[in-house]
Protein backbone atom coordinates (compact mmCIF):
# COMPACT_ATOMS: atom_id res chain seq x y z
CA UNK A 1 0.00 0.00 0.00
CA UNK A 2 1.25 3.47 -0.83
CA UNK A 3 2.56 5.41 2.15
CA UNK A 4 1.22 8.95 1.75
CA UNK A 5 1.76 11.74 4.20
CA UNK A 6 -1.42 13.64 5.02
CA UNK A 7 0.33 16.86 4.16
CA UNK A 8 1.48 15.63 0.75
CA UNK A 9 0.16 17.69 -2.15
CA UNK A 10 0.63 16.60 -5.75
CA UNK A 11 0.80 18.86 -8.82
CA UNK A 12 -2.15 18.08 -11.09
CA UNK A 13 -2.58 19.61 -14.53
CA UNK A 14 -5.64 19.52 -16.77
CA UNK A 15 -4.73 19.36 -20.46
CA UNK A 16 -7.83 20.76 -22.19
CA UNK A 17 -6.55 20.64 -25.75
CA UNK A 18 -6.82 16.97 -26.64
CA UNK A 19 -9.69 15.80 -24.51
CA UNK A 20 -11.02 13.39 -27.12
CA UNK A 21 -8.22 10.97 -26.31
CA UNK A 22 -9.14 10.73 -22.61
CA UNK A 23 -5.71 9.47 -21.67
CA UNK A 24 -3.53 9.87 -18.61
CA UNK A 25 0.17 10.52 -18.74
CA UNK A 26 3.01 11.89 -16.66
CA UNK A 27 4.87 14.81 -18.17
CA UNK A 28 8.29 16.35 -17.48
CA UNK A 29 8.23 19.98 -16.39
CA UNK A 30 11.01 20.67 -18.87
CA UNK A 31 8.76 19.74 -21.79
CA UNK A 32 7.50 22.42 -24.12
CA UNK A 33 5.05 24.60 -22.20
CA UNK A 34 1.45 23.46 -22.65
CA UNK A 35 -1.91 25.17 -22.33
CA UNK A 36 -3.03 23.58 -19.11
CA UNK A 37 -4.87 24.39 -15.91
CA UNK A 38 -2.58 23.61 -12.99
CA UNK A 39 -3.47 22.97 -9.36
CA UNK A 40 -2.18 21.14 -6.30
CA UNK A 41 -4.31 18.37 -4.82
CA UNK A 42 -4.10 16.12 -1.79
CA UNK A 43 -3.13 12.76 -3.27
CA UNK A 44 -4.05 11.03 0.00
CA UNK A 45 -7.57 12.50 0.05
CA UNK A 46 -8.29 11.82 -3.63
CA UNK A 47 -6.91 8.29 -3.35
CA UNK A 48 -9.18 7.62 -0.36
CA UNK A 49 -12.26 8.81 -2.27
CA UNK A 50 -11.56 7.19 -5.65
CA UNK A 51 -10.01 3.87 -6.79
CA UNK A 52 -9.06 5.65 -10.02
CA UNK A 53 -6.94 8.26 -8.21
CA UNK A 54 -5.55 5.62 -5.84
CA UNK A 55 -4.13 3.73 -8.84
CA UNK A 56 -3.04 6.95 -10.52
CA UNK A 57 -1.05 8.28 -7.59
CA UNK A 58 0.24 4.85 -6.54
CA UNK A 59 1.71 4.24 -9.99
CA UNK A 60 2.97 7.79 -10.34
CA UNK A 61 4.68 8.24 -6.97
CA UNK A 62 8.39 9.05 -7.04
CA UNK A 63 10.74 10.54 -4.53
CA UNK A 64 10.10 14.12 -3.46
CA UNK A 65 12.93 15.48 -5.66
CA UNK A 66 11.35 14.46 -8.98
CA UNK A 67 10.40 17.01 -11.58
CA UNK A 68 7.22 15.33 -12.72
CA UNK A 69 3.58 16.17 -12.39
CA UNK A 70 0.42 14.24 -13.21
CA UNK A 71 -1.61 15.37 -16.19
CA UNK A 72 -5.22 14.47 -17.00
CA UNK A 73 -6.41 15.01 -20.55
CA UNK A 74 -9.96 16.34 -20.65
CA UNK A 75 -12.28 17.92 -23.13
CA UNK A 76 -12.53 21.66 -22.63
CA UNK A 77 -16.21 21.30 -21.71
CA UNK A 78 -15.23 18.98 -18.83
CA UNK A 79 -13.18 21.59 -16.95
CA UNK A 80 -16.05 23.03 -14.88
CA UNK A 81 -17.69 19.70 -13.95
CA UNK A 82 -14.25 18.26 -13.07
CA UNK A 83 -13.59 21.14 -10.68
CA UNK A 84 -17.03 20.52 -9.12
CA UNK A 85 -16.09 16.86 -8.74
CA UNK A 86 -12.86 17.81 -6.96
CA UNK A 87 -14.77 20.23 -4.71
CA UNK A 88 -17.17 17.44 -3.76
CA UNK A 89 -14.30 15.10 -2.91
CA UNK A 90 -12.96 17.70 -0.50
CA UNK A 91 -16.22 18.99 1.02
CA UNK A 92 -19.03 16.55 0.22
CA UNK A 93 -20.93 19.21 -1.73
CA UNK A 94 -20.64 21.30 -4.88
CA UNK A 95 -19.21 24.81 -4.94
CA UNK A 96 -21.96 26.15 -7.19
CA UNK A 97 -25.44 26.69 -5.77
CA UNK A 98 -26.91 26.93 -9.27
CA UNK A 99 -26.78 23.24 -10.18
CA UNK A 100 -30.51 23.00 -10.74
CA UNK A 101 -30.47 21.81 -14.35
CA UNK A 102 -30.08 18.32 -15.73
CA UNK A 103 -27.17 19.19 -18.02
CA UNK A 104 -24.77 20.34 -15.30
CA UNK A 105 -25.55 17.44 -12.97
CA UNK A 106 -25.27 14.87 -15.76
CA UNK A 107 -21.87 16.26 -16.76
CA UNK A 108 -20.66 15.78 -13.18
CA UNK A 109 -22.30 12.35 -12.96
CA UNK A 110 -20.47 11.14 -16.08
CA UNK A 111 -17.12 12.32 -14.72
CA UNK A 112 -17.86 10.83 -11.30
CA UNK A 113 -18.41 7.49 -13.01
CA UNK A 114 -15.27 7.90 -15.12
CA UNK A 115 -13.11 8.65 -12.07
CA UNK A 116 -14.94 6.18 -9.80
CA UNK A 117 -16.18 8.65 -7.20
CA UNK A 118 -19.14 6.62 -5.96
CA UNK A 119 -20.36 9.07 -3.32
CA UNK A 120 -20.54 11.85 -5.88
CA UNK A 121 -22.55 9.62 -8.22
CA UNK A 122 -25.05 8.95 -5.42
CA UNK A 123 -25.29 12.66 -4.65
CA UNK A 124 -25.89 13.56 -8.33
CA UNK A 125 -28.65 10.95 -8.59
CA UNK A 126 -30.33 12.32 -5.44
CA UNK A 127 -30.34 15.84 -6.88
CA UNK A 128 -31.56 14.69 -10.30
CA UNK A 129 -34.46 12.76 -8.78
CA UNK A 130 -35.60 15.96 -7.07
CA UNK A 131 -35.85 17.79 -10.40
CA UNK A 132 -39.06 17.61 -12.46
CA UNK A 133 -39.05 14.67 -14.86
CA UNK A 134 -39.62 15.87 -18.43
CA UNK A 135 -39.53 14.28 -21.87
CA UNK A 136 -36.23 16.05 -22.52
CA UNK A 137 -34.62 14.88 -19.28
CA UNK A 138 -35.82 11.30 -19.83
CA UNK A 139 -34.10 11.28 -23.21
CA UNK A 140 -30.87 12.52 -21.64
CA UNK A 141 -31.00 9.78 -18.99
CA UNK A 142 -31.75 7.00 -21.46
CA UNK A 143 -28.92 8.10 -23.74
CA UNK A 144 -26.26 8.13 -21.01
CA UNK A 145 -23.15 6.08 -21.83
CA UNK A 146 -23.70 2.41 -20.99
CA UNK A 147 -20.93 2.51 -18.39
CA UNK A 148 -23.01 5.09 -16.50
CA UNK A 149 -26.55 3.80 -17.11
CA UNK A 150 -25.66 0.26 -16.03
CA UNK A 151 -23.92 1.41 -12.86
CA UNK A 152 -25.84 0.21 -9.81
CA UNK A 153 -25.73 3.71 -8.31
CA UNK A 154 -27.69 5.08 -11.28
CA UNK A 155 -30.38 2.38 -11.48
CA UNK A 156 -32.90 4.33 -9.40
CA UNK A 157 -32.67 7.24 -11.84
CA UNK A 158 -32.96 4.95 -14.87
CA UNK A 159 -35.97 3.13 -13.41
CA UNK A 160 -37.73 6.43 -12.61
CA UNK A 161 -37.15 7.79 -16.12
CA UNK A 162 -38.48 4.59 -17.75
CA UNK A 163 -41.54 4.58 -15.50
CA UNK A 164 -42.24 8.22 -16.39
CA UNK A 165 -41.91 7.56 -20.13
CA UNK A 166 -44.30 4.59 -20.06
CA UNK A 167 -46.82 6.53 -17.93
CA UNK A 168 -46.82 9.48 -20.34
CA UNK A 169 -47.19 7.13 -23.29
CA UNK A 170 -50.14 5.35 -21.65
CA UNK A 171 -51.98 8.39 -20.32
CA UNK A 172 -52.37 10.37 -23.51
CA UNK A 173 -53.13 9.88 -27.16
CA UNK A 174 -49.67 10.50 -28.56
CA UNK A 175 -49.75 11.87 -32.13
CA UNK A 176 -48.17 9.64 -34.75
CA UNK A 177 -45.52 12.22 -35.65
CA UNK A 178 -44.37 12.39 -32.01
CA UNK A 179 -44.08 8.62 -31.89
CA UNK A 180 -41.94 8.76 -35.01
CA UNK A 181 -39.57 11.13 -33.19
CA UNK A 182 -38.87 8.69 -30.37
CA UNK A 183 -35.20 7.80 -30.00
CA UNK A 184 -34.06 4.19 -30.17
CA UNK A 185 -33.58 4.12 -26.39
CA UNK A 186 -37.09 5.50 -25.77
CA UNK A 187 -38.66 3.07 -28.22
CA UNK A 188 -36.92 0.11 -26.57
CA UNK A 189 -38.28 1.15 -23.16
CA UNK A 190 -41.84 1.33 -24.50
CA UNK A 191 -41.64 -1.94 -26.42
CA UNK A 192 -40.19 -3.81 -23.45
CA UNK A 193 -42.82 -2.57 -20.99
CA UNK A 194 -45.52 -5.00 -19.82
CA UNK A 195 -47.79 -2.01 -19.13
CA UNK A 196 -48.19 -1.17 -22.83
CA UNK A 197 -51.20 -2.99 -24.28
CA UNK A 198 -51.41 -2.58 -28.09
CA UNK A 199 -54.53 -3.44 -30.06
CA UNK A 200 -52.63 -6.15 -31.92
CA UNK A 201 -49.07 -7.35 -32.39
CA UNK A 202 -49.43 -6.65 -36.12
CA UNK A 203 -49.83 -2.95 -35.28
CA UNK A 204 -46.59 -3.02 -33.27
CA UNK A 205 -44.74 -4.66 -36.16
CA UNK A 206 -46.08 -2.11 -38.65
CA UNK A 207 -45.09 0.77 -36.38
CA UNK A 208 -41.54 -0.54 -35.97
CA UNK A 209 -41.21 -0.78 -39.76
CA UNK A 210 -42.44 2.81 -40.20
CA UNK A 211 -40.18 4.07 -37.41
CA UNK A 212 -37.09 2.40 -38.88
CA UNK A 213 -37.81 3.80 -42.36
CA UNK A 214 -38.16 7.27 -40.82
CA UNK A 215 -34.91 7.16 -38.83
CA UNK A 216 -32.61 5.06 -41.01
CA UNK A 217 -32.67 5.96 -44.72
CA UNK A 218 -29.50 3.92 -45.30
CA UNK A 219 -30.25 0.25 -45.95
CA UNK A 220 -27.51 -1.27 -43.80
CA UNK A 221 -28.37 0.86 -40.77
CA UNK A 222 -32.08 0.12 -41.25
CA UNK A 223 -31.39 -3.63 -41.49
CA UNK A 224 -29.47 -3.58 -38.21
CA UNK A 225 -32.15 -1.56 -36.40
CA UNK A 226 -35.07 -3.62 -37.71
CA UNK A 227 -33.40 -6.96 -37.09
CA UNK A 228 -32.70 -5.93 -33.51
CA UNK A 229 -36.14 -4.48 -32.75
CA UNK A 230 -38.25 -7.10 -34.53
CA UNK A 231 -36.46 -10.14 -33.08
CA UNK A 232 -36.21 -8.75 -29.54
CA UNK A 233 -39.55 -7.07 -28.98
CA UNK A 234 -42.19 -8.63 -31.25
CA UNK A 235 -44.26 -11.41 -29.66
CA UNK A 236 -44.31 -13.69 -32.70
CA UNK A 237 -46.95 -16.15 -31.40
CA UNK A 238 -49.44 -13.25 -31.48
CA UNK A 239 -48.65 -12.20 -35.06
CA UNK A 240 -51.07 -13.06 -37.83
CA UNK A 241 -49.89 -15.33 -40.64
CA UNK A 242 -50.30 -12.41 -43.03
CA UNK A 243 -47.91 -10.25 -41.00
CA UNK A 244 -45.38 -13.08 -40.76
CA UNK A 245 -45.41 -13.45 -44.55
CA UNK A 246 -44.88 -9.70 -44.97
CA UNK A 247 -41.89 -9.79 -42.64
CA UNK A 248 -40.40 -12.75 -44.53
CA UNK A 249 -40.78 -10.87 -47.80
CA UNK A 250 -39.15 -7.72 -46.37
CA UNK A 251 -35.56 -7.30 -47.55
CA UNK A 252 -34.68 -5.00 -44.67
CA UNK A 253 -34.60 -7.74 -42.00
CA UNK A 254 -32.01 -10.43 -41.40
CA UNK A 255 -33.70 -13.63 -42.63
CA UNK A 256 -31.82 -16.10 -40.42
CA UNK A 257 -32.84 -14.43 -37.14
CA UNK A 258 -36.38 -13.84 -38.42
CA UNK A 259 -36.86 -17.49 -39.47
CA UNK A 260 -35.69 -18.66 -36.06
CA UNK A 261 -38.26 -16.44 -34.32
CA UNK A 262 -41.09 -17.53 -36.63
CA UNK A 263 -40.20 -21.22 -36.29
CA UNK A 264 -40.16 -20.96 -32.50
CA UNK A 265 -43.54 -19.19 -32.50
CA UNK A 266 -45.13 -21.83 -34.77
CA UNK A 267 -43.80 -24.62 -32.56
CA UNK A 268 -45.16 -22.80 -29.53
CA UNK A 269 -48.59 -22.54 -31.16
CA UNK A 270 -48.52 -26.23 -32.15
CA UNK A 271 -47.56 -27.34 -28.65
CA UNK A 272 -50.36 -25.25 -27.17
CA UNK A 273 -52.87 -26.70 -29.63
CA UNK A 274 -51.81 -30.28 -28.81
CA UNK A 275 -52.03 -29.53 -25.12
CA UNK A 276 -55.56 -28.17 -25.53
CA UNK A 277 -56.58 -31.33 -27.40
CA UNK A 278 -55.12 -33.48 -24.62
CA UNK A 279 -56.96 -31.55 -21.93
CA UNK A 280 -60.21 -31.73 -23.91
CA UNK A 281 -59.83 -35.51 -24.32
CA UNK A 282 -59.04 -36.01 -20.61
CA UNK A 283 -62.02 -33.89 -19.62
CA UNK A 284 -64.39 -35.86 -21.87
CA UNK A 285 -63.06 -39.17 -20.51
CA UNK A 286 -63.66 -38.06 -16.92
CA UNK A 287 -67.23 -37.07 -17.76
CA UNK A 288 -67.81 -40.46 -19.39
CA UNK A 289 -66.85 -42.33 -16.25
CA UNK A 290 -68.83 -39.95 -14.06
CA UNK A 291 -71.96 -40.82 -16.04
Amino acid sequence: MANWSKSRFTPLSLDLRRGNENQIQETDKDEEEKKVVSMHVSSALLAAKSPFFYKLFSNGMRDSNNRYETTLKLEASEETPFKELLHFMYSGKFSSTDLSDHHSLLDILILADKYEVIQCMKYCVQLLLKLPMTQESVRFYLELPSSVSTNIEVQQLMDASKKHLVAVFNECETPHNELMNLSMAELEVILSSDDILPNSEDDVSDFIMDWANHHYPKLQERREALSSLITRFIRFPYLSCTCMRELLECKDIDKAALLECITDSLLFKEENLLRKHELTYMDSTKKQFMQ
